[in-house]
């Protein structure tokens, strides 16, 4: 019941992504010569341009003094979808392409049920065992929620918006790539930020699998192949399944369910460019469709920057292969500036790429050490599969995908326009391999990815969905030849064989950290806890500031409970040197005077203590040492006691 209280903004986040974008493609779309480009790729690549809107407008906005907000940008939105809207019906019946006596669109049926299908075979465990109230607890999402947190109340949804994340004090001017957090923040208010951002793990899977879809569509204008992509889809691990609930990182999880509409809006503009450039030397049409790309590019990338090299990853097999082709084809003409041109255009490339790759911020992401296993880096490219709890769905599964990978290998290596898919798959292979193996001095081609094997794996599913719906067309077609069947059959016969995408396995990996009473090992808060920090503004004065490690649920305070804490994530971000050094010395209240200056300095009012239990293999006690053993005998007064966790009054500085 409490998901369907959330089914207004689920659709108004889909609205919102949704409209803008796709009345203006319907305009762009109109008589353009690859046909190709017709509902399903508009409404895959229409969120792309939404985003890109959101992207100018929440950056301008500070500069005019307009606060962000549902009421600002929304509303340009839809004026602009309105705007399109207009321009399609004036555009069309000016050229007749429309009459007053025209019949009724036609619905595709087909192709919306496998997306529902998908979408509910993808979404199942986090409708049934998620309370969308209740925060994901793990490390990335605690810092999330109180970004959209901070976006509702201050109105800056610039990418300077979530400094004060950085600073208790306002000092920081920090750039965090903060779309998503923007977006969020227009379906939220100050008490429903929780549920929102849980709703948006369910839009984000909309746009995944419509996008997988229109890929499928875009490369082989293959019914069949379209349909099954869709349900393909929802059944992979890594992504989305990974990615909405252990491994949960909202703005990266976002921009890959939007990697596919990119991908093939960027399709599309290379075909574009090749008609331009060999045939119909159509160059306001390429103009205009790279133009619609650079405006979905820049927000896939103001939502996160990764998204710019998983494209890369995933282009650079076909890119390289079609540009020396098309160089070749020129060089034959004796179109010698073409060949120029065209060389210039990989050289700026590749200009482009390593300056991205090779940024100090890169740079440093590339340094970030993660658990390293040599066993895990031979056999994890070929089963990119996240750490879930072992089901028997989840060993059907990795049987079953093995075999799509297998059979999907084996048709791609057999038909000439798919041959780039075995070259897109070996790159992220290579990748993950990198990711997982000790570094032996390469480990800075996955700095992009903060050198981390979940990030490489959950990009990859792209790849590997399309090679699962060639390897399943090919299963369909052996398995009907035998037999005579439906055309929906084997693909739900691979549905149930993979335990409906190993089911069980999604459905503890929801539960470990959606459900308080039975949390992993990244586990923060029970929910007697949750009910003290939702409860916490009533009990709190207005100028409240908390402190406690944040990994016993002290983040929460602020996303639930309205209150205020100094540390807003797990990771500890504050520009102050004082400040950073309270997980350390906050223990030493009574003795060292400093702490109680630097409370003073920024006005901490209460702590909360929470007890020291293992935060996966370590002692909360060895991260954050200054937050146990505090003598509360004196200098400090209970507020509440739950659950073997406390919130005091701090009276020792005073």
């Amino acid at each position: 019941m409490a998901w369907v209280l959330q089914l207004p903004i689920l659709v108004a986040m889909l609205l919102v992504a949704a409209l803008p974008g796709w009345m203006w493609l319907r305009v762009f779309s109109f008589r353009f010569a690859d046909r190709r480009v017709g509902t399903l790729v508009q409404l895959a690549t229409a969120p792309l341009l939404s985003f890109g809107f959101l992207a100018v407008l929440a950056n301008l906005a500070p500069r005019f003094g307009v606060r962000w907000s549902a009421g600002f940008a929304v509303t340009t939105l839809m004026i602009l979808a309105a705007a399109g809207f207009v321009v399609d019906l004036i555009v069309r019946r000016g050229r007749r392409a429309v009459t007053a006596g025209t019949s009724p669109a036609r619905w595709d049926w087909p192709l919306i049920g496998a997306i529902t299908g998908g979408f509910t075979i993808a979404a199942l465990p986090l409708l049934a065992f998620a309370d969308p109230r209740n925060p994901l607890q793990q490390w990335d999402p605690s810092f999330h929620y109180n970004g959209v947190w901070q976006m509702v109340h201050s109105g800056d949804g610039s990418l300077f918006g979530l400094s004060p994340l950085f600073s208790v004090m306002g000092e920081a001017h920090t750039y965090y790539p903060a779309m998503w957090h923007a977006f969020a923040a227009l379906f939220a208010t100050p008490s429903t930020v929780v549920q929102t951002v849980n709703t948006s793990s369910l839009a984000l899977l909309v746009w995944w699998i419509v996008g997988m879809a229109a890929l499928a569509h875009y490369l082989w204008e293959d019914r069949r192949a379209t349909l099954t992509a869709a349900v393909i889809a929802s059944l992979t691990l890594s992504f989305p399944a990974d990615f909405i609930s252990m491994y949960a990182q909202w703005p990266n999880a976002v921009s890959m369910a939007l990697l596919p509409g990119l991908l093939t809006l960027a399709w599309v503009v290379g075909n574009a460019w090749v008609r331009a450039l060999f045939a119909s030397n159509q160059w306001r049409v390429a103009a205009i469709w790279t133009a619609l790309f650079l405006l979905g590019a820049l927000g896939t990338v103001a939502i996160h920057p990764i998204s710019f090299f998983n494209a890369f990853a995933f282009v650079l097999v076909p890119f390289t292969a079609a540009m020396v082709r098309l160089m070749r084809g020129a060089r034959k003409a004796g179109r010698r500036g073409l060949v120029a041109f065209l060389g210039t255009a990989m050289v700026l490339t590749v200009v482009v790429v390593g300056v991205a790759m090779f940024n100090p911020r890169t740079l440093a992401t590339a340094s970030f050490e993660r658990g390293r296993s040599l066993l895990d880096a031979v056999v994890r490219p070929l089963m990119p599969v996240p750490p879930f709890p072992m089901a028997l769905g989840f060993v059907l599964a990795m049987v079953v995908f093995a075999g799509l990978l297998v059979l999907g290998l084996m048709r791609a290596r057999a038909l000439a326009k798919s041959r780039w898919l075995i070259g897109t798959w070996m790159v992220f292979a290579v990748l993950v391999f990198l990711a997982y193996a000790p570094n032996f001095g390469l480990q800075i081609l996955t700095g992009p990815w903060y050198s981390d094997p979940r990030r490489l794996m959950g990009a990859m599913q792209v790849v590997l969905v399309l090679l699962f719906t060639l390897g399943a067309l090919r299963f369909s077609t052996r398995l009907r030849q035998k037999r005579p069947m439906h055309q929906a059959l084997p693909v739900l016969l691979i549905v149930v064989l993979s335990g409906v995408g190993a089911i069980d396995s999604r459905s503890l990996a929801v539960r470990a950290v959606y459900d308080p009473q039975h949390l992993g090992p990244a586990g923060m808060a029970s929910s007697e806890q949750l009910d003290l920090f939702r409860e916490a503004a009533a009990m709190l004065p207005p100028d409240a500031l908390v402190l406690g490690d944040p990994s016993v649920g002290t983040v929460y305070f602020q996303s639930l409970g309205g209150v205020r804490v100094v540390l807003p994530g797990l990771s500890h971000s504050d520009v102050d040197e004082d400040v950073r050094a309270l997980p350390w010395n906050f223990n030493h209240i009574h003795t060292e005077p400093a702490v109680c200056e630097t409370l003073n300095r920024i006005g901490v009012t209460h702590f909360y203590e929470g007890a020291d239990r293992p935060y996966y293999r370590t002692m909360r006690s060895k991260v954050r040492p200054g937050f146990y053993g505090v003598d509360t005998s004196h200098g400090f007064e209970v507020v509440k006691r739950v659950d073997g966790a406390t919130l005091y009054e701090i009276t020792a500085c005073r």
